[in-house]
């Protein structure tokens, strides 16, 4: 609408006048607020991220982060505020402040509690570091009722944001599909709070031209083209290679011509029936390759269909599976289930994401970040 877009306009003209500090490459960093780990993907994506920082890969209030910056994380992640269920073992909770840290521990919060603790106060002590250096925060609002608090709020927010350095600012991102007007000041992001899809997660301030070419303004383009260099670089991991890989194929035709090729005109299987597994099935599918069917190790799935394909347990076809495709994102279920297929049926062709990553040059990766 004339009302949005004055909005957007107005916002990026404030942002880049006056002092300077406002003009391009002013900024020493920028940081993820949350809500979740989209946030810091799509300022990974656009250079703006040098760092792994608290507040990036989970999911949060914006009240509980101001907390913590206010206090100077006091009590941030004290165990006695920590739940852990065996059901969901790679997630547990801060049942105090709201906090979900669902990337942080492989099965047990017990066992890797210290391990995880020293990685959070290093990522701290970065952003301690950073935000007493004009600091531009990036916050995508959670729901209305956030939206309603940050109205009401802002001389509040404004003195926690600026804290450490008088010149760090605010960028807030109200997504479309919520009822309550945007704060003033706020980027409308074009794009529903729950719209699937891997690139999604990279690509939210690109739905939104104002907010894309402010995004260019904060940090110079050598420190872009090296950020985008380290999120690359922390992507491309066993953890990261399913999310850029899938990515990759959802949204370049080139790569997805690629597919025929790479699977060798053969009949494969899909292990994994969940969200990653039916990504894998819709990219393949598009790729005319055959698709035998699911493998999932949950009991409870055999014998059912997803989509228009059964799920098959393991026992029923590990005599006869040649060619399986593992489509599950937990890099620690990976390894396991390549190393049950390797005891019980060595003869299989395995691949997974990190495999057809392996696929596409690095340049081609690099074209795909820079959006």
């Amino acid at each position: 609408s004339g009302t949005e877009q004055q909005r957007n306009r107005a916002t990026a003209e404030q942002s880049n006048s006056g002092t300077e500090q406002q003009r391009a490459g002013s900024c020493a960093g920028c940081i993820s607020l949350g809500f979740s780990c989209r946030t810091a993907a799509s300022l990974g994506k656009n250079g703006l991220r040098s760092f792994s920082g608290p507040f990036d890969w989970i999911t949060s209030s914006f009240q509980s982060v101001l907390h913590m910056m206010e206090s100077d994380f006091a009590d941030f992640l004290l165990k006695e505020n920590l739940i852990w269920k065996q059901e969901t073992p790679s997630t547990f909770w801060d049942t105090k402040y709201g906090f979900c840290f669902p990337h942080d521990i492989k099965m047990n919060l017990d066992c890797e509690y210290e391990e995880v603790l020293e990685k959070y106060r290093r990522r701290i002590d970065k952003f301690r570091d950073l935000t007493r250096k004009p600091t531009a925060f990036f916050r995508i609002i959670w729901n209305d009722d956030e939206s309603r608090y940050i109205r009401e709020n802002r001389d509040y927010i404004d003195s926690v944001i600026k804290r450490g350095n008088p010149g760090n600012r605010l960028v807030l991102c109200h997504l479309e599909g919520m009822v309550t007007d945007a704060p003033e000041g706020s980027f409308l992001i074009h794009l529903r709070v729950n719209t699937p899809g891997i690139y999604n997660l990279m690509s939210l301030f690109d739905k939104t031209p104002e907010l894309s070419d402010y995004c260019k303004t904060l940090l110079g383009p050598a420190e872009r083209k090296a950020n985008k260099r380290f999120f690359l670089n922390s992507i491309l991991n066993p953890r990261g290679a399913t999310s850029i890989a899938l990515g990759l194929a959802q949204t370049n035709a080139l790569v997805r011509s690629r597919l025929p090729d790479a699977f060798a005109g053969k009949s494969w299987y899909i292990w994994g029936s969940g969200r990653v597994g039916n990504s894998a099935k819709s990219l393949l599918d598009e790729g005319g390759i055959c698709i035998l069917g699911f493998i999932d190790n949950d009991p409870g799935k055999a014998g059912q269909e997803s989509g228009d394909i059964r799920i098959h347990g393991w026992d029923e076809v590990s005599e006869n599976a040649r060619n399986i495709f593992i489509a599950v994102a937990n890099n620690e279920a990976r390894e396991s289930i390549k190393e049950q297929i390797r005891l019980s049926s060595p003869q299989a062709q395995v691949m997974d994401c990190e495999d057809l990553l392996n696929l596409f040059p690095r340049e081609d990766i690099l074209r795909f970040m820079a959006g």
